[in-house]
């Protein structure tokens, strides 16, 4: 049997409208080594499997198809790790080149220029490139732009972890197949390409190319993405696992990326507990969606308390946790960073509280910003105290929480809290 170079996975279920563009994609690939293409079917219920085993038909020294009788979506937990092991197994190239069944390759030297790159640069352990997106619903088509204005480039940490303009493509990733060897947490998600990306952040170089190779399906018919923005239940599992593998991974990094990962900890917090009605709580949402079938990692329990604390201290007036009021006694002048809708949160929090506080800061004052709710306003860097005696509340969304260190540390404030970090 000859030996491949690459090993082209897809993945497909009820696909029958879009997998011969997949598979048109793979086939008019003009590469100089040999490839293979690895088509797995999770027991698709249209005509995709018909398909499949037709192209497989006429090119059986080039495709291989794998036709699951059973769901296995439905049925493995978790799914990606099962869903990689298979990977590791049927692929045997030594670079991975994976499109799911909806999406396809628009560029016939797509995988020659991916592979040059990697054989030159034995550091580089993923590549990725741009991309066209295609919203089936409204027929428009844009740039996906991951990173805008490279032109080709090595991907920095927070451009990876912030995902800033939207994630890449994940019909553009081409990677060492050692970066199917991850710790089981980064498989515990039902997301596989984000945890993916991290995990190649600490084995290598992740390289991008913005020239368009691949078209994304958007809303394609029954795609895992136009069911999660239909159904709050996928959402709120789709979050939740996002969230604690974040949580582990800044662990597993030895919080080098702290900055970054504190602001998409904090965009997954937010997402939950803000299309959730306060008045249900986060524990009954979770027994009802393992109703529905959805796998949990096995921690996934210990974050309800806290999550129910912090949805609190979005929420509730009335609130004020055990670790704010332990803070605000430690220091003679409590000043509010922000006067903003968190400011007005923490204000009333404080007033309910009987909790006496200064005023307001802000990191640039306008002529206006003398009074706010009647306290005064001062800039950050110019409070009338003593900077030893005030301790700083950030009432800021820490969604931006790497700006908020930098104007923190250019005013030289060292006393600092935010209540609306998550209590880890």
């Amino acid at each position: 049997m000859e030996d491949v170079l690459v090993s082209i996975w897809c993945i497909t279920y009820n696909h029958e409208a879009y997998i011969k563009d997949a598979i048109e994609g793979f086939l008019a690939q003009e590469a100089n080594f040999p490839y293979e293409i690895i088509i797995h079917d999770d027991a698709s219920t249209d005509k995709t499997v018909d398909i499949v085993r037709e192209y497989e038909n006429k090119y059986p020294e080039l495709i291989h198809g794998i036709y699951e009788v059973e769901n296995q979506f439905s049925k493995k937990h978790p799914f990606l790790r099962w869903l990689h092991k298979a990977e590791s197994s049927y692929c045997r190239g030594k670079y991975i080149a994976i499109c799911e069944g909806d999406d396809f390759w628009i560029d016939k030297y797509k995988l020659q220029i991916q592979v040059n790159y990697m054989e030159d640069h034995p550091e580089c352990i993923l590549y990725m490139h741009n991309a066209l997106k295609f919203n089936c619903q409204s027929g428009t088509i844009t740039l996906v732009n991951p990173y805008k204005g490279a032109i080709e480039k090595d991907i920095e940490a927070d451009e990876m972890i912030m995902q800033y303009n939207g994630h890449p493509p994940t019909a553009s990733m081409l990677y060492r197949r050692e970066l199917l060897e991850m710790p089981d947490f980064f498989y515990e998600p039902s997301a596989g390409d984000y945890p993916m990306q991290l995990y190649a952040l600490t084995r290598g170089k992740v390289h991008y190319d913005s020239r368009i190779m691949s078209v994304y399906r958007w809303f394609s018919v029954g795609s895992y993405s136009s069911r999660l923005v239909m159904d709050k239940q996928m959402k709120f599992h789709f979050n939740m696992g996002l969230l604690i593998f974040l949580i582990n991974y800044e662990e597993y990094t030895n919080h080098e990326y702290h900055v970054w990962l504190v602001n998409s900890i904090q965009k997954y917090v937010l997402t939950i507990v803000e299309e959730i009605d306060f008045n249900v709580p986060l524990r009954n949402y979770f027994v009802k969606c393992k109703e529905k079938g959805y796998y949990f990692g096995p921690n996934t329990e210990n974050y309800f308390e806290i999550l129910e604390n912090f949805r609190k201290q979005v929420y509730d007036p009335f609130y004020c946790s055990e670790r704010l009021r332990n803070y605000v006694k430690k220091y003679k002048n409590i000043v509010i960073m922000g006067k903003g809708a968190y400011g007005l949160k923490i204000m009333h929090q404080f007033q309910n509280n009987s909790i006496e506080f200064k005023g307001f800061a802000v990191t640039k004052k306008e002529e206006e910003d003398i009074l706010f709710e009647g306290k005064p306003v001062w800039e950050l860097s110019n409070l009338p105290f003593n900077i030893d005696s005030v301790g700083i509340i950030i009432a800021i969304n820490p969604i931006c929480w790497d700006d908020i260190l930098n104007s923190l540390k250019k005013a030289k404030i060292r006393n600092y809290f935010c209540p609306f970090l998550l209590e880890l």
